[in-house]
């Protein structure tokens, strides 16, 4: 982690961390966020502060969305996720943090629920990146 983030600092200069937040009803469920845990060691590594709760998931999303495409990957986390603290996000640059990046439909929609909560700009921090194959 430490790694990937120095080699892309100047493209991931932000001045808060942001990890994407699970939906209440999942949070309690699963017990944890693994987006907080990657907030938080990238918090560490990079020297920036980690806000947990100005962001929520507001609208709860399919589980396991193995077989989707982009578009419903897209359809399904459009409206999902609302800014409870904007005055944490106006004016600054944020970097997202999430595990997995399949389609980039969770953090596009993140970002521009940021950006009209008035951030400058939004980077995206993820562990990995998984391939979405065409079937058939």
């Amino acid at each position: 982690m430490r790694s990937a983030f120095f080699s892309n600092e100047a493209a991931l200069a932000s001045d808060l961390i942001v990890p994407v937040p699970l939906h209440r009803s999942r949070l309690k469920e699963r017990g944890f966020n693994q987006a907080d845990l990657v907030a938080r060691a990238l918090g560490r590594v990079s020297g920036l502060g980690v806000q947990y709760h100005c962001l929520e998931r507001t609208k709860q999303t399919r589980r396991h969305r193995i077989g989707m495409d982009a578009k419903e990957r897209a359809k399904s986390v459009q409206g999902a996720f609302g800014v409870l603290r904007p005055d944490m996000v106006a004016g600054r640059s944020i970097l997202i943090c999430d595990d997995v990046m399949t389609s980039g439909s969770t953090a596009g929609e993140v970002a521009r629920c940021l950006a009209r909560s008035g951030a400058t700009r939004v980077n995206v921090f993820t562990i990995a990146r998984a391939v979405m194959r065409a079937s058939g």
